[in-house]
């Protein structure tokens, strides 16, 4: 039976926080169910899957397992609010000769701010399949005030508009262990690590920033910079 990889592209769509899939491949008819290529080496680095704090699609063994067939080269997850890098060891013990890693969001789970040994056991935990940290997304301040929330939410600028020290020592892990570090919904902490000259020793992993709201060149752009990080060759 052949696989049919019209029907993975549709529902990684719907599923995992891939927009830019619809307005790419708009017409999924033209594709054949057989193996078009269009997949092949792909490296999807923002799946949201089971288990997790709200309903999802499929669970984190079945989409790896949908994805290897698709012809995937390796998938990074990802949860607002656990840990799932460590999930990925028992992801690869499960499903053979493919490449699964997690990430890290510092959000409410871990504290409410930046929170360094969060991200020290995060690069320490068995098998090194912590591929990313990123900044605070749903608890963010930004995304907070965005939605009229009560509270402040988990900052990563000082009052002054400063990057605060946690936030640059996350960083500085990050490049020691040469994995991502993601901005997440915080648009002035992007802002700010551009254009701040002190920052520029952490450049390798300032390349890979994950933007929020990403255009469709630029979401292009960053699964070409962080492909050697995830899977290097």
């Amino acid at each position: 039976m052949k696989y049919k990889h019209r029907n993975f592209i549709k529902n990684s769509a719907i599923a995992f926080g891939a927009p830019h899939l619809n307005s790419l491949y708009s017409n999924y008819d033209e594709f054949e169910d057989d193996d078009c290529g269009l997949l092949k080496n792909v490296c999807d680095i923002h799946v949201h899957a089971s288990p997790d704090t709200k309903g999802r699609a499929v669970d984190e063994i079945d989409f790896v397992l949908d994805a290897k067939n698709a012809g995937y080269r390796a998938v990074m997850y990802k949860s607002n609010a656990w840990s799932c890098h460590d999930r990925a060891f028992l992801v690869r013990c499960a499903v053979s000769e493919f490449e699964c890693f997690g990430s890290l969001c510092m959000n409410a789970c871990v504290g409410d701010k930046v929170n360094v040994r969060a991200a020290e056991l995060a690069i320490e935990t068995a098998g090194n399949f912590c591929k990313c940290i990123w900044m605070p997304t749903v608890d963010s301040v930004y995304q907070n005030e965005s939605e009229g929330r009560n509270g402040i939410g988990i900052p990563v600028l000082s009052r002054d508009g400063v990057v605060l020290p946690e936030v640059v020592r996350v960083m500085e892990i990050c490049a020691k262990a040469d994995i991502i570090f993601a901005t997440g919904q915080e648009i002035f902490l992007k802002q700010n690590v551009r254009e701040n000259q002190n920052l520029k020793h952490i450049a390798n992993i300032i390349e890979s920033i994950i933007i929020y709201k990403k255009t469709h060149e630029s979401s292009i752009q960053m699964n070409t910079t962080i492909l050697n990080t995830l899977t290097p060759s």
